[in-house]
C-alpha cells in the first residue's frame, strides 16, 4: 500500500532545476505530459505514478575549420514511471514488442559482452524521431516498477547506437569483437572502464544474487559459451581468484574474475595478433548517477 502525499509543483520545478542546466519545465503526477513523444502499452493494472519533461542547455564549441564559435542547444527528455503488477521478464518483452511496432529499433553504445538472462534494461533509437528511449524495470514486491525515459539524440549519434555506421575512434570494438556471455539468471552487469586497440578490455561488475556464489561455478557457467564463440581454453587458475587464458580467432583472451563488495570485477582482455587490426586506440570509463 503506497502512501499519497501533496507537492507543489513549482517546488518540484525548482528541485529538479537545481543540477547544472537541466530544468524541469512540466511535472505531471498521474498523468503523461501531452507532448510525451509514445504511446504507453495498455497493460492489465498498470498504475501511472506521473511524468516529467525536462530541457538541459548545452553548450556546443567549433574550432577546426574555421573561427572558433559556441552554440547553445537545448536538448528536451521525457520520463514515465509506472508500476505493472506483473513479472519483470513478462512486462518488458510487451514493452519491447510494442515500441518495436512504433518504430524503435535495439540500440547499444557498445556491444554488450555480459548480458543479463532477462533483460531489466533496453535501449531504442528511432531515427524518424532523431531520439532514443531508455526502459528500466525492477521487481518490488508484487509490481514490476519502470521507468521510461525519452531523450532528443543527434542523427549522428543514433546511426552509432544501431550499428549504421562507427565512429572513427571505436572501428577496432566492432572489427574484434568480444564474445557475448549470458549471465546466470538474476545477475546483472554494470560496464565500468574500457579501452580498444590492439589491446582490447573491458571492466564489468557483475552483481549476483545473495549470496555470493564461488569463482568455479560462474566461471563453468562462462566456459561452454566461449568454447562456442572460438575462445578455446589454454590455461585457468582457480586460486586466490579466476585467471583464464584462450586461444581465439584472432588472438589471445583472458578473463580475470575477482570477488568485491556485493560483486565480482570481471576483467576481459584480448590481444589482437592480425596484421592490420588496432591501429587506433581509445579509451572510456562509465560511471553512474
Amino acid at each position: 500500500m503506497s502512501e499519497q502525499i501533496t507537492l507543489d509543483a513549482e517546488f518540484l520545478r525548482r528541485a529538479l532545476g537545481q543540477e547544472g542546466e537541466l530544468t524541469a519545465e512540466m511535472v505531471t503526477p498521474g498523468t503523461l505530459p501531452a507532448d510525451f513523444p509514445v504511446t504507453l502499452p495498455e497493460l492489465a493494472g498498470t498504475r501511472l505514478l506521473g511524468g516529467l519533461r525536462t530541457v538541459a542547455r548545452q553548450w556546443t564549441f567549433h574550432f577546426s575549420g574555421g573561427p572558433r564559435s559556441a552554440e547553445r542547444k537545448s536538448q528536451m527528455s521525457w520520463r514515465a514511471f509506472l508500476d505493472v503488477p506483473a513479472p519483470p521478464p513478462e512486462v518488458m518483452e510487451a514493452l519491447i514488442a510494442h515500441f518495436a511496432g512504433q518504430g524503435w529499433q535495439a540500440a547499444q553504445m557498445f556491444q554488450q559482452t555480459f548480458v543479463e538472462a532477462a533483460r531489466t534494461q533496453w535501449m531504442g533509437g528511432h531515427p524518424g524521431q532523431r531520439r532514443t528511449l531508455n526502459v528500466s524495470s525492477g521487481q518490488e514486491g508484487a509490481v514490476t516498477q519502470v521507468h521510461l525515459q525519452v531523450q532528443d539524440t543527434e542523427p549522428e549519434q543514433i546511426e552509432h547506437l544501431l550499428g549504421r555506421r562507427h565512429h572513427p575512434h571505436f572501428e577496432d570494438f566492432s572489427q574484434a569483437p568480444f564474445p557475448t556471455l549470458i549471465l546466470p539468471g538474476g545477475w546483472s552487469a554494470q560496464m565500468l572502464t574500457g579501452q580498444g586497440g590492439p589491446i582490447r578490455s573491458e571492466t564489468v561488475a557483475l552483481v549476483a544474487p545473495q549470496p555470493m556464489p564461488e569463482l568455479t561455478a560462474l566461471l563453468s557457467h562462462f566456459l561452454p559459451q566461449l568454447e562456442r564463440q572460438g575462445w578455446r581454453l589454454l590455461h585457468r587458475e582457480d586460486a586466490p581468484e579466476s585467471l583464464s587464458v584462450y586461444r581465439t580467432p584472432l588472438g589471445i583472451g583472458t578473463l580475470f574474475l575477482r570477488p568485491g563488495e556485493g560483486s565480482i570485477s570481471a576483467l576481459i582482455v584480448h590481444a589482437t595478433a592480425e596484421d592490420g587490426r588496432g591501429s587506433s586506440r581509445v579509451m572510456f570509463s562509465v560511471g553512474s548517477s
